[in-house]
């Protein structure tokens, strides 16, 4: 807890702290009260789908001049102070921005977040899951009134955590229009050029495959005389999008959702291009025949010998994703 000073007698901020909700998409939560002359009430409800494609969390706090007296007299403060944020229940991390609302002199307050946050110019994105809010405050008393003991939840904390609940989101990000041009073939693939769920292109010999596969891994393989994995671009999230050799000389994978999410980190050479290799080697040239990427994946010539680490090697590989397109 942390005191502020004000030149003219103290005023003591007490973090506002609230009950855990019930699971599910019900009722606020009961408010959870405190034992002492002034008094905060506090209650928020689990996410819920306001409406198709949003999640709403609303929080409230009434503070009292007393305790026990029926009906009890509204507490005049000099400001009262809330902050609302949203998780994903299953992943632990913050959706969107947090939701921060001060009133002035007043007996309670109110405040929502919604998400996708309307006023937001940059795109979101909100999946179907769990979601849980956490919501902390503070009041602040005027000159002269008795101070307020600080409050915590049993376990010491000072963040209130809503129930998790399961809400159904759709995305707020302009439609994604995937690159277009013509798909790539032979053994290589020319600038311009995509592999779209589950094509390939494959050396010139025939041994050695580029395969966007379904799972939305980019994975180079070797054939002969048996099917081993030499290099792989990994599992992202956000489902099957394009493999582009894009004309900026950068090699991207781009889920559905139009986000990049894995690059060879070659933009700046326009005009570049990708091989697959008849010696099991992925690399990428400038026009002027220079390599500047390779998975380093080069076979023994005798291909009956296994490849003991060429299974997991990833070379000089950059996994620095980029939105160039």
């Amino acid at each position: 807890m942390r005191t502020r000073r004000r030149p003219s007698g103290a005023v003591v901020i007490a973090a506002l702290v609230l009950a855990v909700a019930t699971l599910g998409q019900g009722p606020p939560a009961d408010a959870q009260t405190f034992p002492d002359a002034h008094i905060c009430e506090l209650s928020a409800n689990p996410p819920v789908n306001s409406r198709p494609g949003v999640i709403s969390v609303t929080a409230v706090v009434q503070c009292f001049t007393d305790r026990d007296s029926r009906p009890r007299t509204p507490g005049q403060f000099e400001s009262i102070s809330i902050t609302i944020r949203l998780f994903r229940a299953d992943l632990g991390v913050p959706v969107g921005d947090p939701k921060e609302l001060t009133s002035g002199p007043s007996t309670g307050l109110t405040g929502s977040l919604t998400f996708p946050d309307p006023r937001s110019t940059a795109p979101q994105l909100c999946e179907s899951g769990r979601f849980f809010a956490e919501v902390t405050g503070s009041v602040v008393f005027k000159s002269g009134e008795p101070r307020m003991v600080r409050f915590k939840n049993p376990d010491g904390s000072e963040i209130l955590r809503t129930g998790a609940a399961f809400v159904t989101c759709e995305t707020t990000s302009p439609p994604f229009t995937f690159p277009s041009g013509p798909t790539a073939n032979g053994d290589d693939m020319l600038p311009g050029e995509v592999l779209t769920p589950d094509a390939l292109i494959r050396s010139a010999d025939g041994r050695f495959r580029l395969h966007y596969q379904n799972d939305t891994n980019l994975v180079l393989y070797r054939d002969h005389p048996a099917t081993v994995p030499l290099w792989a671009a990994g599992l992202h999230p956000g489902g099957l999008g394009v493999t582009i050799m894009q004309r900026d000389g950068n090699l991207v994978v781009y889920n559905a959702q139009g986000r990049p999410v894995w690059a060879s980190g070659t933009d700046g050479n326009p005009g570049s291009w990708l091989w697959v290799q008849n010696d099991g080697n992925l690399v990428i040239y400038r026009p002027d025949g220079a390599p500047i990427w390779a998975s380093n994946t080069v076979q023994p010539s005798d291909l009956s010998t296994p490849a003991s680490s060429a299974a997991t090697a990833s070379g000089s590989v950059r996994n620095s994703a980029t939105s160039n397109t």
